[in-house]
C-alpha cells in the first residue's frame, strides 16, 4: 500500500532536543528569556523553566518590582521551578518561605559592599533563612555576607546544618566578634560538608582551655565517637586566639580528606610547626594553600609548603622578608603548580619571578598585583610591597616561559631607563635575591614597555585577563639615611610625571618632546603585540596613560570584539 508523503506530519522542534535546548538557554540572558516567553504559547511553556530557574536581584529598583502582588503570584504558580535565588536584600527569603518555594538547590544573600546598613538589616532575617534551610530538601549551598552571632542564632543554624542530608557548602562572610563556645559549635556541626568557609574574628573574652568533658560535647555533634569529616574545602579566614588552638588541631585532625585550606591568623611561632606536622600527616590530598591571614616568618611558611604534596595553587602571605626561601620552596612544585598569587610579596625578587614563570608549564593563573585602580587608589606603600619583575632580570635570564596555558597574569614591572647624559640613570637599584646588580641595563635603550616582556607576552596565546602595572624607579640609591630623608621631606615613593620637565630654552624643549614620542613609539609597538592575544577579555595598564594616544587606544581596541580595557 502506497503512502501518502503529504499526509506525513512532523510535529517535532528544536525544543524536543533538550540537550540543545539547554545549550541554547544557558547563553540567553533574563531579559532575553523574557522576550522568548512572549513570543507564542510554545515559547512561554518552554522558556518560562530557564526564567525561574536562576533569579537574582542586585537592584532595588527590581527587587521592588518583584515585591509587587503580580509578581508574587507568578512566582507562586512557578515555585516549584526556582532552584537558585541570589538576592542582596534578605526581606525576599519570607516571601520565597510564603510562596513555599521549596525546590532551591542554591541559597545566595550577599550584602551591599560599602552599606553596612545594609548587612545590619540582612541579618535580621537570619531566622527565615534557617526556616527555609529546613524546608528545602534539595538546598546544597549556602552562602551569606551577613549573621547574627546570638546563641539562639547559631544552635539554630548548627542543628539545621547537621540535620541536613543534601547541604554540601556553607560560606559565612561577616566579620565581626564571636564567642570561642559559638565557634566551636560552628565547625563541630559541618562535618558533612563539603566545602565551609568562616570569615570571623574569635573572641577571647572569658576564653578557657578546651577540657574533656567540652570535647566529649562537641564529638557527640557529629553522632559518633570517631568522626571522620568529609570537608574537601576549608577556609577559615579568622584570628584564633592562643587558648582556641588546641580546639582548631581536634578539629582539623579527623579531615583527611581536605585539599583546599586557608589557614587562620594565629600564634605562628607557637603553633605552625605543629600545623605543618598535621597537613604532612592527616592532610595526604592537600593541593591547595591558602596563607593571607598569615603574618611569620619564612622558615615557617616553608615548613607548611613543604608538608603538601604536589602543590597545585598558593595564596601568600603579603608583606614578607627575605621571600628567597619561600620561592624556593614554591620551585619544588614547578610541575604541578597552576595558580600562584603573590600580591603583597617583598618587591626585590625579580629573579624569582622571572624563574616562576620559566618553570612552571601548567602555570595558569599568576597573580602580583592587586588594587583595581578604578575601585582604589594606591599609596606609595601599596607599590612597594608587590614583586616587581625587572626588564634587566629578564634580559639577563633569557628564555621562554613555559606558562604556554597562562590565562590570568596580573603583574608589576620596570623598564629599563638612561639619563640625559646617555648613561644608565638606575644606579644601584634594589638587587636581586642572589646578589646580582643591575648593571645589565647599562647601554640599553630607555624603554617604558620593555620589549623583552612584552614579546615574552604576545607569546602566551590561552591569556583573558592582563594586568600590567608600570613601576619607575625615581630614586638612585636604596642607602637608607638618603631614602630616610627623601620619604622625610615630603617626598612620595611613585611615579614620576613624564611631561613635568622644566622647559626653559629651546633645546631642552626638543629634547623632550623626541623622548616622548620615542617612548609612545616603544608602546605603540607592545600594544600591537598584544592584539595577538585573540582571546584576551579584560586589559589594564597602570602608569602608561602619558605614552598612549587616543587613536592609538582606538587602532588596538578596535582588534579585539569586546575588551574590558582601563589604563591611567
Amino acid at each position: 500500500m502506497a503512502v501518502n508523503e503529504s499526509s506525513i506530519s512532523t510535529a517535532a522542534t528544536i525544543f524536543d532536543i533538550h540537550f540543545l535546548q539547554d545549550s541554547i538557554c544557558a547563553e540567553l540572558s533574563p531579559r532575553d528569556l523574557r522576550r522568548c516567553c512572549l513570543v507564542s504559547r510554545d515559547f512561554y511553556q518552554n522558556f518560562t523553566p530557564y526564567l525561574y530557574r536562576s533569579i537574582n536581584i542586585s537592584r532595588r529598583s527590581v527587587f521592588k518590582k518583584f515585591c509587587t502582588p503580580e509578581s508574587l503570584a507568578a512566582l507562586g504558580r512557578h515555585c516549584d521551578l526556582v532552584t537558585e535565588f541570589t538576592c542582596v536584600f534578605a526581606k525576599v527569603w519570607k516571601l520565597l518561605l510564603d510562596q513555599r518555594c521549596f525546590n532551591l538547590e542554591v541559597l545566595n544573600s550577599p550584602s551591599l559592599q560599602y552599606r553596612l546598613q545594609n548587612r545590619e538589616v540582612n541579618k535580621l532575617q537570619l531566622c527565615h533563612i534557617i526556616a527555609l534551610t529546613r524546608s528545602c530538601p534539595r538546598l546544597r549551598v549556602i552562602e551569606l555576607s551577613h549573621f547574627w552571632y546570638s546563641d539562639e542564632n547559631v544552635d539554630q543554624f548548627c542543628s539545621a546544618i547537621r540535620d541536613h542530608d543534601q547541604l554540601r557548602e556553607v560560606k559565612i562572610d561577616h566579620f565581626d566578634y564571636v564567642s570561642c563556645n559559638q565557634t566551636r559549635k560552628m565547625l563541630w556541626s559541618a562535618f558533612k560538608l563539603h566545602r565551609f568557609s568562616l570569615n570571623v574574628m574569635v573572641s577571647h573574652y572569658h576564653q578557657r582551655h578546651i577540657d574533656g568533658l567540652e570535647a566529649e560535647r562537641l564529638i557527640a555533634l557529629t553522632g559518633t565517637t570517631d568522626p571522620v569529616f568529609a570537608l574537601r574545602d576549608l577556609s577559615l579566614l579568622c584570628k584564633i586566639h592562643y587558648y582556641e588552638a588546641d580546639t582548631l588541631f581536634r578539629f582539623i585532625r579527623p579531615c583527611p580528606h581536605v585539599e583546599r585550606l586557608a589557614i587562620p591568623s594565629m600564634d605562628a611561632a607557637r603553633y605552625l610547626p605543629e600545623m605543618a606536622s598535621v597537613i604532612a600527616s592527616n592532610m595526604p590530598n592537600l593541593q591547595h594553600l591558602n596563607l593571607q591571614q598569615l603574618t611569620a616568618a619564612p622558615g615557617l611558611i616553608v615548613q607548611l609548603i613543604s608538608a603538601c604534596n604536589n602543590l597545585r595553587s598558593f595564596v601568600g602571605s603579603p608583606g614578607q622578608a627575605r621571600v628567597s626561601e619561600v620561592y624556593k620552596a614554591l620551585l619544588n612544585h614547578r610541575e604541578t603548580l597552576e595558580e600562584l598569587n603573590l600580591i603583597g610579596g617583598h618587591r626585590t625578587s625579580s629573579h624569582y619571578i622571572q624563574t616562576l614563570l620559566s618553570s612552571c608549564p601548567k602555570l595558569e593563573v599568576f597573580e602580583a598585583m592587586g588594587l583595581c585602580f578604578k575601585h582604589w587608589k594606591e599609596t606609595p606603600k601599596q607599590k612597594m610591597s608587590d614583586p616587581i619583575l625587572l626588564a634587566e632580570s629578564m634580559l639577563r635570564y633569557a628564555g621562554p616561559w613555559a606558562c604556554q596555558n597562562l590565562r590570568v597574569l596580573k603583574l608589576r614591572f620596570a623598564g629599563t631607563e638612561k639619563s640625559d647624559e646617555g648613561g644608565d640613570d638606575s644606579g644601584n637599584h634594589e638587587s636581586d635575591e642572589d646578589g646580582d646588580n643591575e648593571e645589565d641595563g647599562v647601554g640599553s635603550p630607555e624603554e617604558v614597555f620593555p620589549r623583552v616582556l612584552y614579546e615574552q607576552i604576545s607569546q602566551l596565546s590561552e591569556l583573558e585577563v592582563l594586568w600590567l602595572g608600570r613601576v619607575e624607579r625615581v630614586l638612585t640609591t636604596l642607602d637608607p639615611i638618603a631614602l630616610a630623608d627623601y620619604i622625610s621631606s615630603g617626598n612620595e615613593i611613585g611615579v614620576a610625571d613624564e611631561q613635568s620637565t622644566t622647559l626653559d630654552e629651546y633645546g631642552h624643549r626638543s629634547k623632550a618632546t623626541l623622548r616622548l614620542e620615542a617612548l609612545r613609539c616603544n608602546v605603540r609597538d607592545g600594544l600591537v603585540e598584544l592584539t595577538k592575544l585573540r582571546h584576551l577579555k579584560q586589559l589594564e595598564l597602570r602608569n602608561m596613560k602619558p605614552y598612549i594616544s587616543w587613536a592609538d587606544f582606538r587602532a588596538t581596541k578596535s582588534s579585539w570584539r569586546s575588551l574590558d580595557w582601563h589604563y591611567n
